[in-house]
C-alpha cells in the first residue's frame, strides 16, 4: 500500500472554502422543484516550493528501490529506505482537493419527482515528484457510511455494490458519479415523512487523468425507501443490483442501509426488531377496536367548560361588531 512507514507522523494543515446554492422548494426532506449546487476546494501550502530538497532525485531513487524484489539480498534495506523517503515526503502533506455536486428536482405528475444528480472529485499535487498524498482519497461504493479511519478518506456512496469496493485498497484521486432517482411520497406529515424511490446510478474512480474515462462506469439500479423522523433523522434502505461485476465475482443484488444523522446501524436493527415483535404480538392477539367518547371527557373537565364559555362570549361580541360594521357600510351606500 501507500503507507510504507509504520512509525512516523504526517501533518495535515489545510484550508477549506466552498460556494453553494440551494433554491429548492419549502420542504427540505422532499423537495419538489429547484436545484442544489456546491463547489468546494481544500488546499494546503505548497511546502515543496519553500524547501531546498531535491524531490526529483529522491523520487528517482525510490523508483529504483521499488524494483528490488523480495528474494534480493538488499530487499530489507530497500524497504527501510523507501519508508524513510515516504516519511520525508509526507511529513507535511501538500495537496489540493476539488469537488463539485449538482442536484435538480423536477415535478413530473402529481407529487412524483425526478431527481438527477452529478458529482466529481479530484485530488491533486503541486509537485509531481512528491506525488499525490496517501491521505484524503476517495473510496467509492456502498452506502457511503465511512468507517473509523485516520487517513481522512472520503467515502462516496454508489448503491448496488459492497462498501468501498469500486476503489483500490489505497483509494483513488479522481471519481465521478451520476444518479437518477424517481421519488414518490407516501406521507409527508410532521411526525414522519416517508417516500419510496427507484434509482439508476453509475460511477467510477481513477488514479489519474491518464486512466480517466467518464463513460467507463460501474452501473446499478434498484428501489429504496426513506423515513424521516425529527427524533432520529433520515433512515434509508436501498435494494440495488450492480450490473457490472467486480473482478472475480458475478453481478448480484446488494442491500444498502443509509443513516444520515447517526453513525451506526444498531438503531435501525433495534427498530426493525421491535417492529417485528410488535407485528407478531398484534397478529397473535387479533384485531381489537376501541372507541373514545371525547365529548363526555371534555364535558367533565372544568377548565374546558370555562374556556368554552369564554370563547362563546368572544364569538358573540365579534358577531355583533361585524353586524355593526355591515350596517355602517349599508348606510354609506345609501348616502
Amino acid at each position: 500500500g501507500l503507507f510504507t512507514f509504520g512509525d512516523g507522523e504526517s501533518n495535515n494543515l489545510a484550508y477549506t472554502i466552498g460556494i453553494s446554492r440551494n433554491n429548492t422548494a419549502t420542504n427540505p426532506i422532499f423537495p419538489m422543484s429547484g436545484s442544489e449546487f456546491s463547489v468546494t476546494a481544500k488546499v494546503t501550502l505548497p511546502y515543496s516550493a519553500f524547501s531546498s530538497t531535491d524531490w526529483e532525485s529522491i523520487n528517482n531513487e525510490r523508483k529504483v528501490l521499488e524494483e528490488v524484489g523480495p528474494t534480493d539480498p538488499g530487499f530489507v534495506d530497500a524497504t527501510e529506505r523507501i519508508s524513510e523517503i515516504d516519511q520525508e515526503k509526507f511529513r507535511w502533506l501538500e495537496y489540493y482537493k476539488l469537488k463539485f455536486k449538482g442536484t435538480w428536482y423536477t415535478k413530473l405528475v402529481g407529487k412524483m419527482v425526478l431527481r438527477p444528480s452529478a458529482e466529481f472529485g479530484f485530488l491533486g499535487a503541486y509537485n509531481q515528484d512528491r506525488g499525490v498524498v496517501p491521505f484524503e482519497r476517495f473510496f467509492l461504493g456502498g452506502d457511503g457510511l465511512g468507517s473509523y479511519s485516520l487517513d481522512g478518506r472520503e467515502v462516496i456512496a454508489l448503491r448496488g455494490y459492497p462498501n468501498q469496493s469500486l476503489s483500490t485498497i489505497d483509494g483513488n484521486a479522481i471519481y465521478n458519479k451520476f444518479s437518477l432517482e424517481l421519488r414518490y411520497p407516501i406521507t409527508l406529515k410532521q411526525l414522519a415523512s416517508i417516500y419510496a424511490l427507484t434509482f439508476v446510478e453509475a460511477g467510477a474512480a481513477y488514479d489519474d487523468f491518464r486512466n480517466y474515462n467518464p463513460f467507463q462506469l460501474k452501473r446499478s439500479a434498484g428501489v429504496g425507501l426513506r423515513i424521516f423522523m425529527p427524533a432520529f433523522g433520515l433512515l434509508g434502505i436501498d435494494f440495488g443490483y450492480g450490473f457490472d461485476p467486480l473482478p472475480g465475482e458475478m453481478a448480484r443484488y446488494f442491500l444498502n442501509i443509509q443513516l444520515t444523522t447517526m453513525k451506526t446501524k444498531k438503531l435501525l436493527f433495534i427498530t426493525l426488531t421491535l417492529l417485528c415483535f410488535t407485528f407478531v404480538a398484534n397478529a397473535q392477539r387479533g384485531v381489537r377496536i376501541g372507541y373514545i367518547d371525547m365529548e363526555y371527557i371534555l364535558e367533565n373537565v372544568p377548565e374546558y367548560k370555562e374556556a368554552s364559555t369564554q370563547l362563546d362570549g368572544k364569538v358573540q361580541r365579534w358577531k355583533k361588531d361585524i353586524e355593526k360594521k355591515i350596517d355602517q357600510v349599508e348606510l354609506l351606500k345609501i348616502n
